[in-house]
């Protein structure tokens, strides 16, 4: 009997588990029965579980609008109804104006009639008149942009090339000429590269341009006069002032006197036929503060046509009147013919100048437009060239570079006149405080 138990037991505990089950289902059936609920034991996966079913058709046909594009949906029914009403308002006055005219013609309250029959029309005409203007503005702008802000779409990248995000689009690339592609583009001078500390320059060196070289003299020549940049500024200032103040300004009050000093300042050699021209340029650069109208190689507008060669420069014109100027007090001359010592001695327009005829100065002016000072050295004989500075004050570098050498090696004295004694004044120039 123990043998027979232990054999079947596996069996009995199966059947005893099923019976069990069997009660709990009837039991679990039984209590959602009383709330008419039905319940099923059989068990399904996740897998068995079917999902909901996407009309991606549905989703094909039916296009997203976003806010912007249904508020101008809204926007353009709302115009539509607009002009509907602009149509509607004057018909329907005209037609209150028929009926009130038939009621006047049948005699049924003619004044009253006839009254409502004008107000009813002069109400068609204005919105006829209304409807008319509006929609001849409306038709001006047709069209209506709204911005509808879209997110972009990200890039994708080869990520086995990742530069060519990086690549500039072929299309945009416009070639270059042959002359500018085929130029150089380093205008410094070229090195031999080398990792030697004797790299040396290449003879083919590249040539500055006329006015960098020109600029690089002058500031060694300033060095060579010993002369700071500071002293060279003030020295400059005080001369524009002085031209300006003691010179031109004096002359403007003094044009229409009978004076032959004026007469030989006005007169021009080479361009008597441009006498107004000169007057005119007088009074401008005398009423502009520090010459600041100054033009340098070149001169203004006059009468409403353009300066040309043919008319002088206002470097001439103002060489002239202060070397007329400055030769009559130098040479305490009365007489009725003056003569420009000043422009004759010390004034050259020569390539190749010398300092034999002078007593050791010599101004020289290329083409009005570059100038430099010729100088001969007391100590060791050798003549040295002073460049002064490019631009529209280039003469009046030089001519500052021109009176420091005769105030630091002639004291002043220029041609036995004394360039210190009232009116000239030249040593006022020559000093770090203002010019008044």
């Amino acid at each position: 009997m123990p043998k027979f138990s232990l054999i079947h037991r596996p069996y009995t505990r199966k059947l005893s588990q099923g019976i069990m089950k069997k009660a709990t289902d009837q039991q679990t059936q039984a209590y959602f029965g009383q709330f008419k609920i039905k319940n099923s034991s059989k068990y399904k996966s996740t897998t068995d579980i079917p999902f909901p079913e996407t009309h991606n058709e549905f989703l094909k046909t039916q296009a997203f609008e976003p806010v912007e594009t249904l508020k101008a949906k809204q926007i353009l029914m709302k115009d539509s109804h607009s002009i509907h009403s602009l149509v509607l308002k004057p018909l329907y006055f005209l037609l209150l104006s028929i009926l009130t005219l038939s009621l006047h013609m049948l005699g049924i309250k003619r004044r009253y009639n006839l009254y409502l029959t004008i107000i009813f029309f002069v109400l068609t005409l204005s919105n006829i008149f209304f409807a008319i203007l509006e929609i001849i503005k409306r038709r001006r702008n047709t069209t209506r942009e709204i911005f509808i802000p879209v997110k972009q779409q990200k890039q994708e990248f080869d990520l086995q090339n990742p530069y060519l995000k990086f690549v500039k689009d072929n299309s945009t690339v416009v070639p270059l000429p042959t002359a500018v592609s085929n130029a150089a583009l380093d205008l410094y001078r070229p090195f031999v590269p080398s990792d030697r500390p004797t790299a040396s320059f290449q003879s083919n060196v590249n040539t500055l341009s006329i006015d960098t070289s020109i600029d690089q003299l002058a500031a060694d020549s300033l060095r060579s006069l010993g002369l700071s940049d500071s002293e060279y500024g003030q020295y400059l200032l005080n001369f524009k002032t002085f031209i300006s103040n003691i010179i031109l300004k004096k002359l403007v009050k003094e044009l229409h006197s009978d004076s032959h000093l004026i007469e030989a300042i006005v007169s021009l050699p080479a361009y008597e036929n441009h006498r107004e021209y000169v007057i005119e340029r007088i009074k401008k650069l005398a009423a502009s503060q520090y010459l600041a109208g100054h033009f340098g190689d070149r001169g203004d507008r006059f009468k409403d046509s353009e300066w040309n060669s043919e008319m002088p420069s206002d470097n001439q014109i103002l060489m002239h009147v202060f070397g007329t100027w400055l030769s009559y007090f130098m040479s305490h001359n009365k007489k009725h013919h003056l003569t420009n010592i000043f422009k004759t001695k010390f004034v050259t327009l020569k390539r190749d100048p010398s300092l034999e005829s002078t007593q050791g100065q010599l101004l020289c002016v290329e083409d009005w437009v570059r100038f430099y000072v010729l100088a001969k050295d007391k100590k060791t004989g050798q003549t040295r060239r002073f460049w002064a500075f490019p631009g529209r004050d280039s003469m009046y570098s030089a001519l500052v570079i021109f009176f420091y050498i005769i105030k630091r090696d002639e004291n002043n004295i220029l041609d036995c006149a004394d360039l210190q004694v009232e009116p000239i004044c030249m040593d006022r120039v020559f000093s770090m405080s203002r010019f008044e």
